[in-house]
């Protein structure tokens, strides 16, 4: 079953060895909070949760920009746990100002931005349906 799941999920890479560096950084008990990223959505079919409430995610709502500030909420609410936050660049941007209250409150949290300089889905649906035009997702 290993072998196939790892086979019929290839296509996901390099999102899958980013996934598993951080799933063994955090251990079974670190708490992962995802965004409407590429790596968000990889994350919901092939990362492993161990513990209840590790696994942070609004699923497929839309709600881009979330993710940053609920894991510092997170961290907050677990300030000796582990938590990682992966975001995008266009979703980071949403709460950016968020910083200064990390900063202010110093709040340890591990935030992994992945920058393509795009809102990359928005990019790449246009370019799939529209022969490759874009318009406002760079």
């Amino acid at each position: 079953l290993k072998a196939t799941t790892k086979e019929r999920f290839a296509y996901l890479e390099p999102q899958i060895s980013f996934l598993n560096v951080i799933r063994e950084e955090l251990g079974e008990d670190g708490i992962f909070v995802d965004e409407l990223t590429q790596i968000g959505y990889t994350s919901r079919q092939v990362m492993p949760v161990y513990k209840p409430y590790t696994f942070i995610s609004t699923g497929y709502q839309g709600t881009l920009g979330w993710g940053f500030a609920t894991a510092l909420g997170v961290k907050v609410a677990h300030p000796d746990t582990p938590v990682i936050s992966v975001t995008g660049d266009g979703g980071f941007m949403f709460n950016v100002q968020e910083l200064a209250s990390a900063v202010q409150h110093q709040i340890g949290l591990v935030t992994l931005l992945f920058n393509d300089n795009a809102f990359g889905n928005v990019q790449r649906m246009q370019k799939h349906l529209y022969g490759n035009r874009v318009i406002a997702s760079d």
